[in-house]
Formats: structure tokens, C-alpha cells, sequence
């Protein structure tokens, strides 16, 4: 069973919810999330007190190198009207993280079938601010009164629509809730517009990132490192943090001069990792499920340990 919950979490979209790192504590996290698929195993990570952000030890038989890592996360606000569009975003996601996890708990509590059911929200005004009008004790109190009542387990998906003078504050906010009974325990509930929408055009708030790092990547103490890399980590739980790139992109291009030996982005949504610097090229490609260690620095081929299979999957709706 438990093999089985954690791909099936990991599988679907509300596995963003799980989350609860912050910090350096989250960026160490991303870090060996990044190391590992590339294929490093054995290596030794050196958390810095200045820029860049991490030292990376690799040694194997009498070989020996270090990339310094600045790891910055992706964020893209362009061509929004709101320009705080994005930390409402963020915001509505921390909401609904606290409301998921109680509601979770309640749900365990009352045990049962209740400790299977799936749920996915759908707001009549969906956005960013969807859930500041509504009472949360309120809603998690009318969410498990609806679910108890109407949980079906010979229907693969129970839909309940609103209006509904018996649910007052699940009408005042909601289209419907569907429902659904996995094999497994403890899955958090959705909002079926989370990461619904168009995605703006990466491009320009990608070379933003990289002409803001590379300005501050002068002064930084490399220490005489093999490679020095910038990680644009696109996070992909929502829109504004979402980097889907099509097509060719020329950095050096845009940006003459550039510190960094590579410049790599990991989209969270897609589960690639390209190269847009010194080459536009696929590092690890999900589509062929190829790890290209070919296209890596040939001072850290050696230390790739995991093969050329690239078994990461993107996440499932």
C-alpha cells in the first residue's frame, strides 16, 4: 500500500500541497531534487554564508570537481495587468494548503470511506481571491456534511452542483464539488482552477532573471570551481511560476558577458531540464525519457552514476 499512496500522490496535481518547507530548508530540498536528476548520487553539498548559494563536491576513484550552484526560483508577472498577481497567487495556495490539511484531518477522523475520498473544487469566481469571502470553519464544516451525505462509491465521480439551500456557504462560493474514492489514505483536496489558465510567455521574465543574476554574479567568491551554474527553478504551482519554453532560445544573444559557465532551467510542471546557456539543448527529457550526460560538462560526466534512462514523469491532472 504504501509504494502504491506515494506514487498516486505524487501523481496528481495537489501533491504541490504537501509541501511545507521554506527557506534554505526548501532551496536544499530543490537542490538535491536537481542533483539527483541528473543522475548524481554520490556527491558532497557545501551550503555557502555569501553568494553563490551552494558548493557541489563530486570524487570518484582519483576524480575530482565542484560546481558552485545559484539557485533561483522563476516567477513570471509580465503582461498581467495586477502586478501582484503572482504573491496572490502564492497567497491563495497557502490558503488553501491550511484548508486542505484540516479538512483532511476531519475527514480521518469521522474514518471509514471518509479516509479515501478525493475532492476537487470548483469556484463560481475562480482566481486568486476565491477564498476570501468565504468562512473557513464554515466551508470545511458544509464540506464534510456534503460529502457524507452524498458520497457515492459505485460512481467513479460523485458531482454535487450549488446552489443548495442546505449547503449556504458552499452555494455562496462554489459550482460544484466532485468526488471521487481512491485506493489510498490521506489524499488533499484540489481547486480545479489552480494552475488553470494561459501561461504568459516565459521568455522575457527568463532573461530578467538571468541579466538581474548575472549583474549581482560579479562580486560573488567562486573560489576557482570547475563550472559555475545559475538553476532557474520553475516551481509550476501556479500559473505565475510556470516556464513551458518552445522553440529555440538564444541567451547569449540578449546578454553579453555572462558569469555563469551554464544556465539551466527545471520546469517543475513538465519535469525537463534544458540548457539555455552556452547551448539551447534538452538535458533531461521526459518526452524520450533520455538523461543526455552527453551534453554535460565533460569535467562532471564522469560522476553521473544514474545511467541515461530519465524515468521522472510529469504530474497528472
Amino acid at each position: 500500500m504504501s509504494k502504491e499512496s506515494k506514487s498516486i500522490k505524487e501523481a496528481l496535481a495537489s501533491s504541490i500541497l504537501y509541501e511545507s518547507a521554506t527557506g534554505k530548508t526548501e532551496e536544499i530540498k530543490i537542490l538535491h531534487g536537481f542533483l539527483e536528476r541528473l543522475g548524481f548520487v554520490d556527491y558532497t553539498p557545501r551550503d555557502t554564508t555569501e553568494s553563490p548559494d551552494f558548493f557541489i563536491d563530486f570524487s570518484y576513484q582519483d576524480l575530482q570537481a565542484t560546481i558552485a550552484i545559484e539557485l533561483t526560483f522563476f516567477y513570471n508577472t509580465l503582461g498581467q495587468e495586477n502586478r501582484n498577481f503572482g504573491a496572490s497567487e502564492k497567497r491563495f495556495i497557502e490558503q488553501w494548503k491550511r484548508i486542505a490539511r484540516r479538512l483532511r484531518q476531519e475527514l480521518d477522523k469521522i474514518g471509514g470511506d471518509m479516509k479515501y475520498v478525493y475532492g476537487s473544487l470548483s469556484f463560481q469566481n475562480p482566481g486568486p481571491y476565491a477564498l476570501d469571502p468565504v468562512g473557513h470553519d464554515d466551508l470545511i464544516a458544509e464540506l464534510l456534511k456534503v460529502t457524507q451525505k452524498n458520497l457515492n462509491k459505485s460512481e467513479r465521480i460523485t458531482t454535487i452542483e450549488f446552489p443548495n439551500p442546505d449547503y449556504p456557504t458552499l452555494s455562496s462560493s462554489l459550482k460544484s464539488v466532485a468526488l471521487s474514492v481512491w485506493d489510498e489514505e490521506g489524499i488533499l483536496w484540489w481547486c480545479s482552477h489552480i494552475q488553470s489558465g494561459t501561461v504568459n510567455d516565459p521568455n522575457d521574465a527568463i532573461l530578467r532573471i538571468i541579466r538581474n543574476k548575472n549583474q549581482t554574479a560579479q562580486s560573488y567568491q567562486w573560489n576557482n570551481v570547475n563550472e559555475r551554474w545559475l538553476v532557474i527553478y520553475a516551481a509550476s504551482e501556479m500559473l505565475s511560476d510556470m516556464a513551458i519554453i518552445a522553440g529555440d532560445f538564444d541567451v547569449s544573444r540578449e546578454i553579453p558577458n555572462i558569469e555563469f559557465t551554464r544556465i539551466i532551467l527545471w520546469s517543475k510542471f513538465t519535469e525537463s531540464i534544458t540548457e539555455l546557456f552556452p547551448r539551447f539543448q534538452a538535458i533531461c527529457d521526459p518526452s524520450k525519457g533520455t538523461r543526455n550526460v552527453e551534453c554535460y560538462p565533460l569535467e562532471i560526466q564522469p560522476f553521473v552514476m544514474a545511467g541515461k534512462k530519465y524515468t521522472t514523469i510529469p504530474k497528472q491532472r
